[in-house]
């Protein structure tokens, strides 16, 4: 049986035994990593790791480095990446889940323009210019 993630907090919460719990569902835990995840977008997208890299606008070697799996990026990084990927709203927050970050959120200023660049097919130069006059954190 298929549950989905309030039925298995409800499992959870209600528990006795979490091991067996845990040995017993293991197939309802997420396993992908960022580094997986990020490469079966690459392949859906048809694109390069380095032309991924150079539109996120980060350092040449650390981005590569996070598309491997070698480093654990923050959140920003993420986000710079995934404008460089073209990644829609959805992709980008199972991208913040997988990797345990907070997706976007709306009432968020910050993440609000950053979610009008997504939807809006924004590079990553013209997001961090509309942060950088509303006076709010560029992504870095």
């Amino acid at each position: 049986m298929i549950k989905n993630t309030e039925e298995m907090e409800q499992e959870i919460t209600r528990t006795d035994n979490i091991y067996d719990l845990i040995d017993n569902s293991s197939d309802v835990f997420r396993s992908e990593t960022v580094s997986e995840y990020l490469k079966t977008k690459l392949a859906e997208k048809g694109m390069k790791a380095a032309e991924a890299v150079r539109r996120s606008e980060i350092d040449r070697c650390y981005g590569q480095q996070i598309i491997s799996g070698i480093r654990t990026p923050s959140r920003d990084k993420l986000i710079a990446v995934s404008f460089g990927i073209g990644l829609c709203l959805d992709e980008v927050n199972e991208l913040m889940k997988i990797s345990c970050n907070r997706p976007l959120y709306s009432r968020d200023k910050r993440d609000a323009v950053i979610i009008y660049g997504i939807s809006n097919s924004l590079d990553i130069g013209k997001v961090n210019e509309i942060l950088y006059e509303k006076g709010i954190d560029i992504i870095e």
